[in-house]
């Protein structure tokens, strides 16, 4: 028996049980990366903003 059959990092999971948490990981994960995403680019823009208003 290899070393790697009994680690449960290196061996994905199989059931579907398994499969179903990790799409709900993934799909925690982009939301937040998404969530980030979309609040850096607003505090670029309305930093932007905020610059062209207050040099006029």
């Amino acid at each position: 028996m290899q070393a790697n059959e009994r680690d449960p990092i290196q061996k994905p999971g199989t059931s579907a049980a398994h499969q179903k948490k990790q799409l709900k990981a993934g799909r925690i994960g982009i939301i937040i990366i998404a969530g980030v995403a979309i609040f850096a680019f607003m505090l670029y823009a309305g930093i932007g903003i905020w610059a062209m208003v207050g040099s006029s």
